[in-house]
């Protein structure tokens, strides 16, 4: 790590490029990357450089010097300050690779590469405050992992169902065409919400007798997953589901196509993974899965 009083001259006329921004608005603190000519990259961030005012920086960091270093404007709010001799050249490379890939590349994809010092020979240096600050929202982030798993919905939590296609009456003599599983959640207003996810079995049109389930059934060439979701729901989701889902379902179109799988146990994960992400419900072991009559 490096400290205020490392921000001399000794570290500055080593600095071939430096990468300055302002606060995000957002949250997002203004940052500070330095990288010198044999190698070595310092950060430091608003946050945790406190000894001076972030907007007045360059009076004791030198990046609007101009006899040194040139401007270049990388965007929303972030700058770029090129040593001279060299400013050509980056902004060469930088534009070469821009037009090629259609992004802007990373700086360290640029400058490294023109200094010839391998990535992986890169010495990474944190300002004290900020190293700080990095390990403290690790260690964070690690306790609410932590919590998180223990309250993480699996495949194991959730309930999953034959799907029959066929007559009630054979469904003592045929194997079932998929299965299905229900989620739901009690809004503020107490009405619920839920979601139904449907695996239904693509089968390979060749029916063959099970000696082991004393059922006649197909080959099972891939796992198509489909959903639709239900609010201000009166009863628990079952096949074949109500009306006034985003889609009109019956069995023959069981809603909004998501993905297929090679195996059930995939395409259970699948499912499973999509409602923890964020956006798609985030439930949890302590969400409702299955409410009771009282709930209704």
């Amino acid at each position: 790590m490096f400290r205020f009083e490392d921000f001399n001259e000794k570290l500055f006329n080593r600095v071939v490029c430096f990468n300055y921004s302002y606060p995000s608005g957002l949250g997002g603190p203004g940052t500070l990357l330095m990288y010198t000519e044999d190698g070595e990259e310092y950060l430091a961030d608003q946050r945790g450089l406190v000894e001076y005012d972030w907007f007045k920086l360059d009076e004791i960091v030198p990046f609007r010097d101009e006899s040194r270093f040139k401007e270049y404007y990388w965007g929303i709010g972030v700058y770029l300050y090129i040593r001279n001799d060299l400013y050509d050249k980056v902004i060469s490379a930088m534009e070469r690779i821009e037009k090629h890939y259609r992004m802007m590349p990373t700086v360290n994809k640029v400058i490294w590469p023109l200094l010839e010092v391998p990535e992986e020979k890169v010495i990474r240096i944190v300002y004290a405050g900020t190293e700080k600050i990095i390990e403290r929202e690790k260690k964070e982030r690690e306790e609410k992992e932590r919590a998180y798993e223990k309250i993480r919905l699996t495949e194991n939590d959730m309930k999953w169902n034959d799907l029959y296609i066929l007559f009630e009456s054979a469904k003592d003599r045929y194997k079932p065409e998929g299965c299905y599983t229900t989620l739901y959640r009690c809004n503020e207003n107490g009405s619920i919400t839920g979601f139904i996810w449907s695996i239904l079995y693509q089968q390979d049109g060749q029916l063959s007798f099970d000696e082991e389930s004393g059922k006649w059934g197909m080959g099972i060439e891939t796992y198509n997953i489909f959903y639709n979701q239900y609010s201000n729901l009166s009863e628990p989701l079952s096949y074949p589901p109500p009306d006034g889902g985003d889609e009109p379902v019956t069995f023959f179109n069981p809603g909004r196509f998501f993905c297929s799988c090679q195996t059930l146990e995939e395409a259970k994960k699948r499912i499973v993974d999509r409602n923890n992400a964020i956006g798609w419900g985030c439930y949890t072991k302590k969400d409702i899965i299955v409410p009771t009559e009282k709930d209704y």
